[in-house]
């Protein structure tokens, strides 16, 4: 199937918008589940975006009479290929600072992707797992998962960040070049973030979220939505309480504490696995035929 192009009047907030092109794909099972599309560059790059994170809530200012707030880092970027990137620092086990430039996405869920073998100097983490660690429009990413000791962007340090470390062959998405990986919503969440498209610079503003932990799965499931909108166990993470309960991959779960879920509920499901300690009751189609499984959430990295 291939993606249409329709013109037409597009409203976001107050904002008129009028002649306005539309990209409208084909469904992708597991990422047009639980949104309706994508604002691209080519609206944005006229405003400075705002989110508040805090607010949840996005503001688009006029770039001519905007200015930074007073607390606010600023960090530059250098587009590429349409794409921004910034220089952080990954802190390892040494106390080295290893400068890495990362893609900034706004739709990315994990805190930051790291790849190895381009990033000098990086290696994965003592006791990194075997994990899916992302999905995209060219599929699953198999990798491995693990806490690097601290993350350093604008002068802030956030620590002891779950990153990921996708396979050599997956870094590519799409054939895009990530460079040294992938800055994602993990760790933007934790700032009011503004970002400047005329100047090429983010505004970074620590919000409440900034000293929260950072979390990941705790129950060894990778779920994924079928054509059909069901979820079905696409991975299942080695020693986790998963393998423990004997869930395998190709169960289709159907209900989780009692209540049905489908592909639509995948985002609350997935925040609340990642919550230690929670007793997970669910029942599975294998074969066809339910199987009730539970299991105790715990945290594996």
């Amino acid at each position: 199937m291939r993606a249409e192009e329709r013109a037409g009047h597009r409203n976001i907030g107050a904002l008129r918008l009028r002649k306005v092109r539309a990209i409208v794909p084909p469904p992708l099972p597991g990422l047009a589940d639980y949104h309706d599309g994508v604002i691209g560059a080519s609206l944005f790059n006229n405003f400075v975006v705002a989110i508040d994170y805090d607010a949840r809530r996005i503001t688009l200012h006029d770039p001519k009479s905007w200015k930074p707030p007073p607390q606010a880092k600023t960090v530059p970027y250098r587009l590429e290929h349409n794409a921004p990137f910034v220089e952080v620092g990954i802190l390892d086990a040494d106390g080295r600072r290893i400068p890495a430039a990362v893609v900034v996405d706004l739709g990315a869920g994990h805190p930051i992707s790291l790849n190895l073998g381009v990033v000098e100097g990086l290696a994965a983490p003592t006791g990194a797992i075997r994990a899916i660690v992302g999905f995209g429009v060219s599929g699953r990413l198999p990798g491995r998962l693990g806490r690097i000791p601290g993350l350093e962007i604008g002068g802030l340090t956030l620590h002891d960040v779950v990153a990921t470390f996708p396979d050599s062959e997956v870094q590519r998405p799409g054939g895009a070049d990530f460079r040294g990986g992938n800055l994602g919503d993990g760790v933007l969440q934790r700032f009011n973030v503004a970002i400047d498209y005329r100047s090429r610079r983010l505004a970074l503003t620590p919000n409440k979220a900034f000293d929260r932990p950072f979390e990941w799965d705790m129950s060894g499931l990778w779920l994924q939505p079928d054509t059909h909108g069901a979820l079905v166990v696409d991975f299942v993470v080695e020693n986790s309480p998963a393998r423990a309960a004997g869930v395998l991959v190709g169960d289709v779960v159907t209900t989780v504490n009692g209540g049905a879920v489908k592909a639509a509920d995948l985002s609350s499901l997935r925040e609340t696995l990642r919550n230690p300690g929670r007793q997970v009751d669910m029942t599975v189609l294998r074969d066809g035929k339910p199987v009730p499984v539970s299991l105790r959430t715990a945290r594996l990295l």
